[in-house]
């Protein structure tokens, strides 16, 4: 799977910031999508439409 990826560092010194694309196999299409991930915020972009997901990190 071809995959790019950058990442920088943010001021906490941990990496707070990504994006690349992916490859989505579902059903029986295969396309490439434009992946955000910023902190705890998942953000997938296609040519349809643009999905916001919010994954909790429960700390105890």
């Amino acid at each position: 799977m071809d995959e790019e990826v950058n990442v920088s560092a943010g001021p906490s010194g941990k990496s707070d910031f990504a994006s690349g694309r992916v490859l989505n196999m579902s059903n029986d299409d295969c396309y490439l999508e434009d992946v955000l991930l910023w902190n705890d915020h998942i953000v997938i972009i296609n040519q349809l439409a643009l999905s916001t997901f919010l994954h909790e990190n429960k700390k105890n």
